[in-house]
């Protein structure tokens, strides 16, 4: 395992695979974090307003489109859409988003940032369920509703914590 001598170093070698791959280049600037929490904001918004204010399916229809969504994008489509220099394209051909971002750094910022949000929507939709049913006797209807919520925070979460990281830390 490769030893790094500080932060900053790390920082730049990050910074160095970003701008030679500008598929994964783009996350560098925090203003994506602005974007995404308001994109999934926004959704949750819609979607509460087309179900008539439904707030354990709101929160269900969130998680799951989020899932299903981030876990294409970062752990199942691979190659470069925007492409990058020239003699490194063939390089990112095999690789995944999640494995191209941050040059395959495990645990970097914007990797806490996009293993977190799928988390805390999750217990968002736990703490919306528990409050629509509090009661034992509505304990299935409560089951029924967390079943798929956990499945997919699941499937969104453990490539991010236990896949293939690309490089070592």
């Amino acid at each position: 395992m490769p030893r790094r001598a500080n932060y900053d170093s790390f920082e730049s070698d990050t910074d160095a695979e970003n701008e030679a791959n500008r598929n994964a280049g783009w996350m560098k600037n925090p203003v994506w974090i602005i974007f995404y929490i308001g994109a999934v904001l926004g959704f949750t918004f819609l979607v509460y307003i087309l179900t008539d204010e439904n707030k354990p399916l709101t929160a269900t229809i969130t998680v799951v489109s989020h899932g299903l969504i981030t876990w294409f994008s970062l752990h199942y489509r691979t190659g470069t859409e925007l492409g990058g220099v020239e003699d490194t394209l063939i390089e990112y051909d095999g690789l995944t988003f999640w494995q191209q971002l941050d040059g395959g750094y495990a645990f970097t910022f914007n990797k806490k940032i996009l293993t977190l949000l799928p988390l805390a929507l999750f217990f968002a939709t736990l703490y919306v369920l528990l409050g629509e049913f509090p009661d034992q006797e509505q304990k299935k209807d409560f089951q029924k509703w967390l079943a798929p919520n956990v499945v997919v925070t699941l499937l969104c979460t453990i490539p991010k914590v236990f896949g293939k990281s690309g490089k070592a830390d």
